[in-house]
């Protein structure tokens, strides 16, 4: 499958194909941030030497999705994606060694994969390495924490000057 970067990929690095449903040549997580669906730009405006409203220093910086005001990459991840370390320590680990492990993973993000393939393929491996299911309900209990907190922080997607 033919791929291009996203309009954004100097701050996402992500790839889209060209069957990309959205036409806009941004990658879903763009979409998500700066769709025109949602009251966003459409694409993000990035500047050298610009002095971010959240940390205040003077680097690259990318637009804030609904107005004009910019914050460093660093400073926008954290506020559009949040925290990447929360409860970190209590994330639950893959129960195999890292072989078995990056083998699941492959397999289960095969392109293209309908859900009830996805299913039958995560059935036949929790049958084979049965420590598998209780590794999944317990990472998909740390996941549904993980977001809830990051819903209650969806005040930081606001532009911190304007609050759009």
């Amino acid at each position: 499958m033919e791929t291009q970067n996203c309009s954004n990929y100097i701050f996402c690095k992500n790839e889209l194909s060209f069957e990309h449903e959205y036409g806009k040549h941004m990658c879903i997580d763009c979409e998500l941030i700066f769709g025109k669906w949602k009251g966003g730009r459409g694409k993000a405006v990035i500047k050298d030497n610009t002095n971010c409203t959240i940390c205040l220093k003077i680097k690259l910086c990318i637009s804030q999705p609904k107005c004009d005001h910019f914050a460093c990459f660093e400073c926008f991840r954290l506020c559009q994606y949040g925290d990447d370390t929360y409860d970190i320590e209590n994330k639950p680990k893959f129960p195999y060694d890292k072989d078995i492990e990056k083998q699941y993973y492959d397999v289960l993000e095969t392109p293209d994969l309908e859900i009830d393939a996805i299913e039958e393929i995560r059935s036949e491996w929790e049958t084979k390495y049965p420590l598998i299911k209780q590794y999944n309900i317990k990472n998909n209990e740390w996941e549904d924490k993980k977001f809830e907190k990051s819903l209650d922080d969806e005040n930081l997607q606001l532009c911190i000057v304007c609050g759009q």
